[in-house]
Order: structure tokens, then sequence, then C-alpha cells
């Protein structure tokens, strides 16, 4: 008798523990990073804990949150992860079903931030064609008095004007002084051409080409070829600044620029690019000052050197001219034909923001020129 009672109390306690067995089950479970929704992950649960989390699932929502050397070490790990092999801190919250997950700075990405916006086509569709003719004259008049010893009563008047005829535009300067023996004095006249879409300008005429290094900057008479980034102004083909900084958490973030603000904004806690910072001729001071909501400021300074030679990482300008040499003296243009033609040129191209290199040029007569430039910006980071 004794023996069947004990028999059925085992038979009870197993069938207790049976019931009582935890069962582990598979569900999407949400992803937090703080208050940060990231995504939903496959995970297998048991009771109030995880046994693993596809990593499949896992890297896709993390990929755009991390840097690159931590998301390698993630890429390492099994399909399914057990959360006390994973390197990141990771809670699982039962009460609310979902994951916490708290990143430290040096395993987020950076992100990138524009402090010049994103403008180079924003008037594209906004902009007026040139119309097919136009046609204007800008003039300035002076009336001088003065004693007999000091040049006498004058009058003199400066006219200038162009002539636009479907795209192709002529220009022209005139100069009248009445104490003049010729009164009439004809300045620069030259017809342009622009190939907009190139952002190059061809000119026939009175030419000012453009130099680099020891070439010398000799107006002549004749026809240039040159890249004008003027033609575009909404491009930036010269290389702007670059500064990396971290926040530790949410802060009013400023920049300034030689003493000057140049954007006010909030940003989340992270690691951040500040591209497109302005920067001017020389040496600039750039100041991040970041205040968090206590009041706390952290202040970043740095030093950039910026130069207008430099280009863009692909960017080239260039300048091809030929014809002859003038000077103006005693109100008279004098074309110095006996010395020559001269013949003057040069090609600059952007390896990177902070390095471009060029090659130049100049012949006439028994005079030739060639030589190369590089030209390199540096940063330095003061604290």
């Amino acid at each position: 008798m004794r023996i069947k009672s004990l028999f059925f109390l085992t038979f009870l306690a197993l069938l207790a523990s049976l019931s009582t067995r935890a069962q582990s089950f598979e569900l999407e479970l949400p992803v937090y990073d703080e208050e940060k929704y990231l995504g939903d992950v496959k995970t297998s649960v048991e009771d109030e804990k995880i046994l693993w989390i596809e990593k499949s699932t896992l890297l896709i929502i993390l990929k755009p949150q991390l840097g690159e050397d931590t998301f390698k070490q993630l890429e390492k790990l099994p399909e399914h992860i057990d959360l006390k092999s994973f390197p990141l801190p990771i809670v699982y919250d039962p009460a609310q079903l979902k994951i916490n997950l708290t990143l430290k700075m040096k395993q987020r990405t950076t992100n990138s931030l524009n402090l010049l916006d994103e403008y180079q086509d924003r008037y594209k569709d906004d902009a007026l064609r040139p119309a097919p003719f136009a046609g204007a004259i800008n003039y300035q008049l002076e009336q001088n008095w003065a004693n007999q010893n000091l040049g006498d009563d004058y009058f003199n008047a400066q006219f200038n004007s162009f002539l636009n005829l479907n795209t192709f535009v002529l220009e022209n300067q005139s100069f009248y002084q009445s104490n003049q023996d010729e009164k009439w004095f004809r300045g620069d006249t030259r017809l342009i051409k622009d190939i907009e879409n190139k952002q190059i300008r061809v000119q026939v005429g009175d030419i000012y080409p453009q130099v680099q290094g020891f070439m010398n900057p000799q107006p002549l008479g004749g026809v240039s070829v040159s890249r004008n980034f003027s033609l575009n102004p909404y491009r930036l083909p010269y290389p702007t600044g670059v500064q990396n900084f971290t926040i530790q958490s949410r802060s009013l973030v400023n920049y300034f620029v030689n003493g000057s603000l140049i954007r006010s904004e909030y940003l989340p806690a992270g690691n951040y690019t500040a591209k497109d910072i302005p920067l001017n001729n020389g040496l600039n001071t750039i100041i991040v000052e970041a205040t968090d909501g206590l009041g706390q400021k952290k202040v970043f300074i740095f030093r950039s050197a910026s130069s207008i030679n430099l280009l863009n990482a692909g960017e080239s300008r260039f300048d091809m001219s030929h014809g002859i040499p003038f000077i103006d003296q005693n109100f008279n243009r004098d074309y110095q034909y006996s010395d020559g033609k001269l013949t003057s040129g040069f090609y600059q191209y952007g390896i990177s923001s902070s390095f471009s290199f060029s090659g130049y040029g100049q012949n006439r007569q028994d005079f030739t020129l060639f030589g190369a430039e590089v030209i390199q910006g540096k940063k330095f980071i003061i604290s």
C-alpha cells in the first residue's frame, strides 16, 4: 500500500514539473537606442530571457548606427547570437517586450552636417534665360574746375556698353577727356561667347589672361579660352572646411568662422562631421560651441588654412591665350607688334580639397617659360 502511495506521489510531481516547464517561442521585438526606435529583430524568448537574436535582422537596423570597426566585429558573430557573447551593452525588458541598446560614442557612426545647403541646382528651374537680344550703356560724367597751374577746367566721361545677340556679347569701353589732344580714347573691346554647361568662356579682342606661378600677367589683343566658375555662381569648386566633433547629450551647437556666427542648431548626442564650412583666404579659426540642457558648454577650436588657388577634388581650371601684348599710356593704346605674339596657358587640377597642382607656360619670340605649382592646405586642431 505504501509503495502504491509513493508511486502516485512521484507521478503527480512529474506531472507538475511537466506542466510548469518553460517553453521557448520565436517573435520579433523592437530595439531602442535610448528613446530612439531602430527597428525589429527576430528572437527566441523563454520566460523572461532571450535565448538568441537573429544576426541578419540585427545587422540591418544597426548598420546606420555603428562605426565601421564595431560593425565588422558584429559580422563575425554566429547567425543566432547569444546575449552573453554580444559585444554591445544590450538589455531585454520583458515588461514592455522590447530590447534596450546603449552604444558608446566610440561605437557610433559619424553623422554628416552640411553647413551650407546643397544649392548648386536650387534655382535651376527658376533662373531666367537670357533674352535673344539686349544692350545697355552705362556712363559716368565728371566736370572738374581747377586753377590753370593744376590743369585748368576740363570735362571727362566714361562709357561702358554691351550688345547681346543670341548669347554672343560685344563689350566696349570708351573714354573722353576735353583737355587732351586726342579727346576720345578706346578702352577694351571684345566679343564673348559663354559655354555655360562647361563653364567655359571664349573671348576675342582685348583680353586679360589668367596666370599661375611666375607667369607674366600681360594684357593681349587676341583670343582666349578659359574656365570661368562665375558662370554658375551656385557651384562650390573651391574647398570648404571639414571638422569632426562629439557631443555627449542634446545640445545647442553654434558654428563660428573667424568670429562670425555661421549657423546655429540643436543636435542629439553623437559623433559629427561638419562639412562645407565657408573659409577665407589664409588661416581661419573655426569654433564649434556646444551647450547642453544644463548650461554646460564645450568648445572645439580648429585652425584651417585655405587658399583661393585650391580646388575641390576632381575640379579643374585652365586658360589658353594668344595675341599681341598692349600697354596704355597717355590716352593711347599701343599694341607691341615689334616684339611678336605671346602665347600663354596653364592647367590646374584638384587632387583633394587640400592638394592641387598646375602646369603653365609662356612663349614670345626668344622668351620661353615653363613651370609647375603645387598648393597644399593643412588644418590644425587646437582643442
